[in-house]
């Protein structure tokens, strides 16, 4: 039982537990130069982000995606700030104007 308890624990310590932002199915958290990030939800919930890239309007490239750069759509302003938060970043401010979101990586990108 020893045995059986050793190895699952060692197996959960192995796992990469680091979270992981794709923006056109880019992982902005494995850029180490991009610190800060504004997002703001777009057309139909989707979440356009800028973390200092070229992009274009209206394009997906700007677009919170998942690794085979699908859109992923987001219910409200809630739905978005708990995905960043368990991605690695944490909410620094809101643009009441515009309705972007300031987010700053946190030290550890880890979700828990």
């Amino acid at each position: 039982m020893k045995k059986i308890f050793l190895i699952f624990v060692i197996g959960i310590l192995s796992l990469n537990l680091s979270a992981q932002l794709y923006v056109d199915g880019k992982d902005i958290n494995q850029m180490p130069e991009i610190h800060y990030c504004e997002v703001s939800l777009g057309f139909r919930g989707s979440a356009i982000v800028d973390y200092g890239q070229k992009f274009r309007t209206f394009s997906n490239k700007s677009k919170i995606t998942d690794e085979s750069r699908n859109v992923i759509y987001f219910n409200n302003y809630i739905h978005l700030l708990n995905y960043m938060y368990n991605h690695g970043w944490k909410f620094i401010c809101h643009d009441t104007l515009d309705h972007p979101f300031l987010f700053e990586r946190r030290e550890t990108n880890s979700m828990f």
